[in-house]
């Protein structure tokens, strides 16, 4: 028989856990402890209901800047402990939300070419839509939205090709309008 701090918690348990803890401020101790006890275990994947419930309770939330400093350190820090946690975190994504449509269509574009690629890869801190590694070629499908800035483009496009893509291919509705689904 298990300890009682041990022992399964029913669903009325678990709520009654968090009613009383909510709103308790940590000493920074307690956070390192609870930090340290985390370490090592993974996570588990989130449902699509989970995140639209975070997302809705974050809706219209600002951020202060020192916020906004802090979670982007906590997430670099996890990077450096764990490398694959990254990629592994955009493989998930990529399995939840899929591709898009532009996304697809280069990809049944470079399956036609026969050309064995890697979707969602990372280099660094940046992501590419498609790696060739036997020809060191980064392919990008280019939305309007995301790709409006030519010259934060052209940026990121050096910043690969001195990470080892000989090339960045940038490619748009209309190159891609005859492999859309």
């Amino acid at each position: 028989m298990p300890c009682k701090q041990h022992a399964p918690k029913t669903p009325e348990h678990r709520a009654k856990i968090s009613l009383t803890l909510s709103g308790r401020v940590l000493s920074l101790e307690h956070k390192i402890k609870l930090s340290k006890a985390a370490r090592g275990k993974k996570l588990p994947i989130r449902s699509l209901e989970h995140c639209a419930k975070l997302s809705a309770w974050a809706k219209g939330r600002v951020l202060s800047d020192e916020h906004k400093s802090s979670i982007s350190q906590g997430v670099k820090a996890s990077y450096e402990r764990d490398p694959q946690l990254a990629q592994r975190r955009i493989d998930v994504l990529w399995q939840i939300r899929g591709p898009t449509s532009l996304e697809y269509a280069l990809q049944m574009l470079l399956e036609s070419a026969e050309f064995k690629y890697e979707a969602q890869t990372r280099f660094e801190n940046r992501v590419v839509d498609f790696w060739v590694p036997s020809h060191k070629l980064v392919f990008e499908a280019d939305g309007v939205f995301w790709h409006q800035d030519k010259e934060r483009e052209t940026l990121r496009d050096q910043y690969l090709q001195e990470r080892g893509a000989l090339a960045v291919i940038h490619l748009d509705d209309t190159d891609l309008n005859q492999w859309r689904k």
